[in-house]
């Protein structure tokens, strides 16, 4: 029962580490610019695993040996899901760079809180 990680996946969880570390890290220190800087980070890696399944055509998020760990979708349902994947990650990305741009009273709320825009 043990989960199978290649390069890329260890970079891809890499990439959302170091955004979520520089977001907490803006966060604590009340600084819009490394907060945004954070979110522009995590923005680029749910762009890169929605282009990602709309190049293979595939989409794991949990790949393992046992059938109950592994969640796919194949086909064009990866499709539909890397679309939506790179539309949240775009999202993420505009409103991080805004944020750091210093329209921090507009976006506050959609940074915080992402999924009551998306």
């Amino acid at each position: 029962m043990s989960i199978n990680f290649n390069k890329k996946t260890i970079a891809e969880v890499l990439v959302f580490m170091a955004g979520a570390g520089i977001a907490g890290i803006g966060k604590k220190q009340d600084s819009p610019e490394l907060l945004g800087l954070g979110i522009v980070i995590i923005g680029v890696g749910v762009i890169w695993g929605g282009v990602g399944a709309i190049r293979r055509r595939r989409l794991v998020f949990l790949h393992g040996e046992a059938r109950f760990m592994t969640h796919r979708y194949i086909g064009g349902a990866a499709v539909l899901l890397g679309i939506l994947l790179i539309l949240t990650g775009l999202a993420l990305v505009v409103g991080g760079v805004i944020l750091a741009l210093g329209q921090q009273a507009a976006l506050q709320a959609f940074v915080m809180q992402p999924g009551a825009w998306l």
